[in-house]
Order: C-alpha cells, then sequence, then structure tokens
C-alpha cells in the first residue's frame, strides 16, 4: 500500500498540497538532501550503527545514557518527517530532477534533401 501511495499522490494529499507546491518546496531543500543521504549506504550503516549503539548504552548506563539515547532515538522523527515531506513534493524536489541543471529534450533533425535516410 505504501509503495503505491509512494508512486502517486492520493485526494487527501493533494488536498493538502498548497497552491504554490513549487515554491513551498524551494524552502524543503534541506528535507531533500536529508532524505537524498540514504544513497549512500555508508552513511546509513553508520545511522544504524549509531541506533544500536544508543540502545545499548541505554541498557548499560545511567540517566546520562538514557538521555543520550533520547536524542538518538528521536533522530529517527526528524527523518520520517523530512520523508514525509519529500514523499508530498518529490516532483519539485531537484535531486529527482537530476539537480538544477536543465536537459534539452531530444528533437530529431530533418535530414537535408536528398540524402537517404
Amino acid at each position: 500500500v505504501m509503495r503505491t501511495h509512494d508512486r502517486r499522490l492520493c485526494e487527501p494529499c493533494m488536498r493538502s498540497m498548497p497552491l504554490d507546491a513549487a515554491k513551498t518546496a524551494e524552502r524543503y531543500k534541506r528535507r531533500f538532501r536529508t532524505v537524498h543521504l540514504a544513497d549512500n549506504r555508508t552513511l546509513v550503516l553508520g545511522y544504524v550503527a549509531l541506533l544500536v549503539a544508543g540502545d545499548v548504552l541505554w541498557l548499560r548506563a545511567g540517566m546520562s545514557g538514557r538521555i543520550v539515547w533520547a536524542v538518538v532515538e528521536s533522530s529517527m522523527f526528524y527523518l520520517v518527517f523530512c520523508y514525509s515531506s519529500h514523499r508530498r513534493f518529490q516532483p519539485w524536489c531537484p535531486e529527482c530532477r537530476g539537480g538544477d541543471t536543465y536537459v534539452q529534450p531530444f528533437v530529431p533533425q530533418p535530414l537535408p534533401a536528398g540524402q537517404p535516410a
């Protein structure tokens, strides 16, 4: 179900979309960059290792360890927030469109008169 939702916007998402979606997406560039950091497997594995280390620290340490655990685990809230924004505004994400560069679409040119095809 989530994959289907990721590929097209549902009606509630469309209703909540602002009229100036492109302008709103401009403000979300940091969120989009955060989402696209997941393309780097080393970074993702390091993040997962940090989460696991936070869990181990929570089990072994006292109050200070639990505070560190809470901070590490709460970073997942920001990631979910970023992914939610990216899902809604993906058509305006510069990373998904191949960056800010405009790619000229291919237009076939007619052959000069008298040349075989």
